[in-house]
């Protein structure tokens, strides 16, 4: 999808980026995602396209180093520096120092300073706000988009947070995002939109976020936020007045939190949930 973005960008024919470097029928391939290009290939594709050839490697890299698909794993793993670290680790390993810093209840303003220019190394913010305009994101950069809302939020600047998480929520809606990033990403999203919602009084937004991030859980069976999620509905349909799918929605929050404290990784699950969830209203 990146590729074929790109190629449509720069107005190019599948045989113009291929020239070259491979075949018209492999480029058609990738595209479709039927094929994964080689890092050779891959690099010398970014080149022509004119994108930086590490733009999109976190997608490839090895999970242990870089994309891991489990937050929890990431916030927990000591990235050192190495002698020849690519610009994506750099990202990485500044992003989980910033995370770091944020769990110690650091200042939002500084938080978010560091957050908007971390994001800036790959993703100018000019095109991050051109509008609907096809824009390919990284996993890591998704993250941090995430993070910039919740500072956003604290500071009580709720339209910005809103339009952070709107366009996470956009970007994954409209492209073929790998299942792995989308049952971690989508449901802490929609969790933090309904918060973002709920805070400004619309309860019937905020419902259907709750809604949204729990069935994306479902699908994917995925036990990642469905207590918080389903203790959030809960709150959100009490305010509404509709008491017995209130309590309904409790019992199933609380269940889920006693199944979770039996994992041997709960209470790195619960930090990783306090750095990037919304507080409750």
């Amino acid at each position: 999808e990146v590729i074929k973005e790109s190629r449509i960008r720069n107005k190019m024919t599948q045989r113009e980026v291929a020239r070259g470097i491979c075949s018209t029928a492999t480029i058609a391939r990738i595209e479709q995602g039927k094929q994964m290009p080689s890092r050779r290939v891959l690099e010398e594709l970014f080149r022509r396209l004119g994108e930086p050839a590490w733009f999109f490697a976190g997608m490839t890299m090895d999970a242990r180093r870089g994309s891991a698909d489990n937050l929890a794993e990431l916030l927990g793993t000591k990235l050192t520096e190495e002698k020849e670290e690519t610009p994506y680790e750099k990202q990485l390993r500044d992003y989980v120092a910033i995370l770091n810093r944020m769990d110690e209840a650091s200042g939002a303003e500084t938080v978010l300073e560091e957050l908007l220019e971390l994001l800036e190394q790959s993703c100018p913010l000019e095109r991050l706000h051109a509008g609907e305009e096809v824009v390919a994101f990284t996993y890591l950069e998704l993250w941090v988009m995430n993070s910039i809302a919740k500072a956003y939020f604290e500071l009580e600047e709720y339209e910005t947070a809103e339009e952070f998480l709107k366009k996470i929520i956009f970007y994954m809606e409209r492209h073929k995002i790998d299942h792995k990033i989308r049952s971690r990403i989508l449901p802490l999203v929609c969790h933090n939109l309904a918060v973002l919602h709920s805070r400004l009084e619309r309860l019937g937004s905020a419902e259907e976020s709750c809604e949204s991030g729990i069935q994306c859980c479902i699908n994917e069976g995925k036990l990642w936020l469905l207590d918080e999620l389903y203790g959030l509905y809960a709150l959100v349909l009490q305010k509404e007045g509709i008491a017995v799918q209130a309590e309904y929605a409790n019992e199933q929050s609380v269940f889920l939190t006693q199944l979770k404290k039996r994992s041997d990784s709960y209470e790195l699950q619960k930090r990783a949930e306090k750095i990037m969830l919304f507080s409750c209203f």
